[in-house]
């Protein structure tokens, strides 16, 4: 199939198609119009043809090319606007960049020519989410919108940060439901489900008794009769206010704090975790809250998904308690290294004991298994520590696993240091047929480098493999809040990389985009030579 400016055809819909069909043939004749020039939905020729095949999971992607007709089905309107950007971009040559580092890069063809045959994409992993760290504005609704062409198709809303869900409402619900996009009130919820400020004064009893005497500041009381119910029942009037908001969390307050009231010990073995031998285990008086409070959710809204986190001093799994079959349990591998793959045997730091337990958690988790990845890299100080390489195996791993999705944070700040991350694990979310194969992760990129360095491309990938051969691979494991791998960056370990470096701010001078982008990477490579300084 030929598609061309000679030649004009038209994208067509099923007849009473929602808003999510008719945006995504929009999508598709927009930008096949910025291809070709010429406009899809308006002439006669060639077509294609955009419908729902209710026999195909909800992302399943199939598209059949014959000589002048294109057939894309999926099994929803969110996996045919999905097909859509897959197919832009496998053929047409799109590369959807960030808004946070620039425009997207749209080459223009006198023609697409695109062999006849099957061609299929579907979604390694059924939940792809960020979250909100720490706001949600105007350009939230961008990032989104970036979202979904990457192939990514949830948003956790984060109510720790004041005013989330309105924000939330005011600048994201439109754009997500115009998308399919799902959306959740997530991460560290049950205090905003019972805050202190307004139950402790009288109800200090819904509190955590520590040491002697009731804190504000810990957990809830979740042995308490009355705690499930009030928190239950204000999710359940949550939800019959956002009826598009299929998923919950129900994840305690960052930290420990936990009761230790008697009933609140009663319900667990007394023991050391493995997170830190003098803080207990908590996974089964945790967990035993939670399948109470969904037991509530469940019966007014069957179809609603609630979250539980494993972390800290309760990310071991279970020992008697297991999770409910409408409770999706999330598993956070804080301390994770993030040099290594999760089930690297030659990590010296926690990542091993993660694999062993998330196979642990798969085993006694009835529902969806997800993890919160820290694969984003937020508080490592914006400090370059290049991955590439190491997730494609972890990404690998987590497949293998039988992990269902993922959730992760992002700075806005620190996109120009960390965003290739993401665009790389957007690659790695999804398979395609034919020629879906293992590839290297610089070679996943080398699209990406193009599309944003230009004509610094080229030195800009040898500056990253180098970074990773001479700094990366042969330094110690690190991960959160840890800035002592800096202390290697010398000038004499760092010269070679910095060369390709310097050659690229050069070649970038004749193009404002690339040089703003080379311009980002530069200043990183300033802070981590700086950060070797103070460390050593």
């Amino acid at each position: 199939m030929i598609l061309s400016e000679p030649k004009p055809g038209r994208v067509i819909v099923p007849e009473g198609s929602g808003a999510t069909m008719e945006f995504a043939a929009d999508q598709l004749g927009f930008y096949l119009a910025m291809l070709t020039g010429t406009n899809p939905r308006a002439h006669d020729g060639w077509r294609v043809e955009l419908g729902v095949d209710e026999a195909m999971g909800r992302e399943e992607v199939a598209v059949e090319v014959e000589k002048d007709c294109t057939k894309l089905r999926s099994g929803s309107d969110a996996g045919v606007l999905q097909g859509v950007y897959q197919f832009l971009g496998r053929f047409g040559g799109i590369y959807w960049l960030n808004p946070l580092e620039g425009d997207e890069f749209i080459p223009r063809h006198a023609e697409i020519v695109i062999p006849e045959g099957t061609y299929s994409f579907r979604p390694r992993f059924a939940e792809r989410a960020f979250t909100n760290y720490p706001v949600i504005d105007a350009d939230t609704a961008r990032f989104v919108d970036w979202m979904a062409k990457r192939g990514f198709n949830g948003y956790v809303v984060n109510p720790q940060w004041p005013g989330a869900w309105d924000a939330y409402k005011t600048h994201l619900r439109e754009p997500m439901m115009l998308r399919g996009m799902k959306a959740s009130l997530g991460h560290h919820t049950i205090e905003s489900w019972l805050p202190a400020e307004e139950f402790f004064g009288e109800y200090p009893e819904y509190f955590a008794l520590i040491g002697g005497e009731r804190r504000a500041d810990g957990q809830v009381c979740t042995s308490n009769a009355d705690v499930r119910k009030i928190v239950a029942e204000r999710a359940i009037e949550f939800l019959r206010e956002n009826p598009e908001v299929g998923e919950i969390g129900m994840w305690p307050r960052d930290g420990f704090g936990w009761c230790e009231c008697e009933r609140c010990a009663a319900e667990e073995v007394q023991a050391p975790s493995w997170w830190d031998a003098s803080v207990p285990r908590r996974t089964d008086t945790y967990l035993r809250f939670v399948n109470a409070v969904a037991e509530k959710i469940g019966e007014a809204r069957p179809d609603v998904t609630v979250t539980a986190l494993a972390y800290v001093n309760y990310v071991e799994p279970p020992k008697t308690e297991r999770p409910a079959a409408n409770v999706a349990v999330c598993f956070a591998p804080f301390m994770r290294c993030v040099k290594h793959a999760l089930n690297d045997p030659d990590c010296v730091r926690r990542n091993p004991d993660y694999a062993r337990m998330l196979g642990q958690w798969r085993e006694v988790t009835p529902g969806s298994l997800r993890m919160f990845l820290y694969l984003m890299q937020i508080d490592m100080g914006a400090l370059p520590l290049r991955i590439a390489e190491m997730l494609p195996r972890n990404f690998e791993f987590m497949a293998r696993a039988g992990v269902d999705g993922y959730v992760m944070e992002y700075v806005p700040g620190e996109w120009g240091t960390y965003g290739a991350n993401a665009h790389a694990m957007a690659e790695l979310s999804w398979a395609r047929t034919p020629d879906d194969r293992p590839r290297s992760g610089e070679a996943i990129l080398s699209p990406y480098y193009e599309a944003i360095y230009g004509e610094a491309a080229g030195e800009m990938a040898a500056y990253f493999r180098g970074l990773i051969d001479d700094f990366v691979e042969t330094g110690p494991c690190t991960g959160h809040y840890d800035r002592t791998y800096a202390r290697r960056a010398t000038v004499d370990l760092m010269r070679p990389a910095l060369e390709h470096l310097g050659r690229a701010r050069a070649l970038s001078a004749g193009s404002k985009a690339a040089w703003k982008a080379v311009e980002e990477v530069h200043k990183a490579a300033e802070r981590l030579m700086k950060a070797g300084e103070e460390e050593r």
